[in-house]
């Protein structure tokens, strides 16, 4: 997978979608300017304190200069390369390894780590976070016997990766919590709990989606059982629930996977057909109706179903004006005496 399609994960659960303009990368980005400007702040703080011992100025300064540079190309590039995004909380590393090389005396410089491993358990995928952590224990191996006692050495090692290790995994577990529960939320708010279908806010967002993305012709059917109502008084509301499940079965199987199935109303149901003719629409109709009244025969009451299809040739008109052409074909085929496909010319 090339760097530039990298799948970026988000700690507040946004859909996880390859590239460098999805939600889930630009919250990236934008976490990883806030992180390199505030790491520079605080190396600029070290350095104005009080200091007894001013050897490692000079190279925090350039290690604070170097931190704000990269903060504020991440601020200002809104869509760098995936490369780029992939490999900040490694840039992070890196600068953290270069400030625990220069301070003197070390004190807490090496936690820093914390910043950039906490930034990839929040949005890499898994191996990159191996990966950066293996680049961290990797740095520490080379900075720390520089200068450190050769009795604190592995004592600090030790303490310092543990932790380290410990909170990028409790993130990482704590974000695919998130992510996951996010995702049943939004599924469980778009779906119609009777059926399993897509509820009326869903098909809506749908439509607008593939208005402003006017990928070409498409059709619009607006499905309705019949005498549903007299369904439900005669045999139950069980018998009606029954009768809606098994229609949304049998139009589900009839469909193709990018076309969008909707339960719109009680008994009311929605179709949209990209990339579809009038001829084929029309076919797609009558096939669904066929498929209902075969297919409903076991049922309690007769189950059929009345179509309305409405078709924009050229993929111009708004969905809103089509969705309306079809639900007017609609009533003309209730009018016309049920379990009918009626077309807008």
């Amino acid at each position: 997978m090339a760097l530039r399609d990298y799948t970026f994960t988000d700690p507040l659960g946004s859909p996880a979608a390859p590239g460098t303009a999805t939600l889930a990368a630009q919250r990236a980005r934008r976490t990883s300017a806030v992180l390199y400007v505030s790491a520079a702040l605080v190396l600029g703080l070290i350095l104005v304190l009080p200091d007894p011992d001013h050897s490692d100025h000079l190279p925090l300064g350039i290690v604070a200069l170097v931190s704000l540079a990269l903060g504020l190309a991440y601020a200002v590039w809104r869509r760098p390369p995936g490369a780029l995004l992939v490999g900040s909380s490694a840039f992070g590393v890196l600068i953290v390894a270069a400030s625990v090389a220069a301070a003197r005396p070390l004190a807490g410089t090496a936690f820093f780590a914390l910043w950039p491993m906490i930034g990839a358990a929040c949005f890499l995928q898994r191996r990159e976070v191996l990966a950066t952590f293996g680049l961290l224990a990797g740095a520490y191996a080379v900075v720390f016997p520089l200068w450190v006692d050769d009795t604190a050495r592995t004592l600090m090692a030790v303490s310092t990766l543990s932790a380290v290790a410990g909170m990028t995994c409790l993130v990482f577990v704590l974000k695919h919590r998130v992510v996951r529960l996010v995702a049943g939320l939004e599924r469980a708010a778009a779906t119609d709990p009777l059926t399993g279908m897509l509820n009326r806010g869903a098909f809506a967002d749908a439509v607008s989606r593939h208005h402003r993305e006017r990928t070409g012709p498409y059709a619009v059917l607006v499905l309705d059982l019949d005498e549903f109502k007299s369904i439900n008084d005669r045999f139950g509301h069980d018998a009606g629930d029954l009768a809606l499940r098994r229609f949304g079965a049998i139009a589900a199987a009839q469909i193709r996977p990018g076309d969008v199935l909707a339960r719109v109303g009680g008994e009311e149901f929605a179709l949209l057909l990209p990339g579809t003719d009038a001829h084929a629409a029309g076919e797609v109709a009558e096939r669904i109706r066929a498929a209902v009244e075969a297919g409903t025969t076991d049922l309690e009451g007769r189950v059929t179903v009345s179509v309305g299809v409405a078709h924009d040739a050229d993929g111009m008109r708004a969905t809103g004006e089509v969705l309306r052409d079809a639900d007017r074909a609609l009533y003309r085929a209730k009018a016309a005496g049920r379990n009918h496909v009626v077309a807008t010319a």
